[in-house]
């Protein structure tokens, strides 16, 4: 790209973006008002999720680490509905040093990051069920928060497609905007 002539913007992934939230958003949006024990596996399948992307980047996709970081996921999300949020966290917790023995077995330095992963998805679960179960205003709540991250989320995407700039994780999300 030269100083003349400017890069033209891409993007050809807008229609699917566009077509998966419309496809998804009412079925989030009726999961989050419905609550109970459909909400309890939604948070679970996004911590999980969530464990897959901090695997991915921080342990090279362990699939040790990776069963580690989904299980605390799962256990912020179910185990609140019959045992409380102390087990929860109590879980998470012996997850977290089950994955810090995993990381020195494995050959990954302790580090800030290399721990974190595990209390960030479980806790993040956890969170989100509490947040929810916390009566009338706990739905509004957990919708506010999904205005907040989609909105960000929208913003991000368009405003990396039109400013552009240096990519953040190339090797992690080759695509994002400016790249081949």
């Amino acid at each position: 790209m030269t100083a003349d002539k400017a890069e033209p913007v891409k993007w050809g992934d807008l229609g699917v973006r566009a077509a998966s939230a419309a496809a998804l958003v009412p079925f989030v949006l009726l999961d989050v008002w419905a609550g109970g024990g459909w909400f309890h596996l939604m948070a679970a399948l996004l911590a999980v999720l969530m464990a897959h992307e901090w695997t991915v980047m921080v342990h090279r996709g362990s699939p040790l680490q990776f069963a580690l970081h989904a299980a605390a996921g799962i256990a912020g999300a179910i185990i609140p509905q019959d045992s409380g949020a102390m087990a929860a966290i109590v879980a998470v917790l012996l997850l977290t040093l089950a994955g810090a023995m995993a990381a020195r077995v494995e050959n990954t330095p302790l580090s800030l990051w290399s721990i974190s992963g595990i209390p960030y998805a479980g806790l993040s679960a956890l969170a989100l069920v509490v947040l929810r179960d916390g009566g009338a205003l706990g739905v509004w709540a957990v919708l506010w928060v999904m205005v907040i991250v989609w909105s960000a989320d929208t913003f991000a995407y368009f405003a990396g497609r039109l400013i552009g700039g240096p990519k953040l994780a190339p090797a992690i999300s080759p695509k994002k905007p400016g790249q081949a």
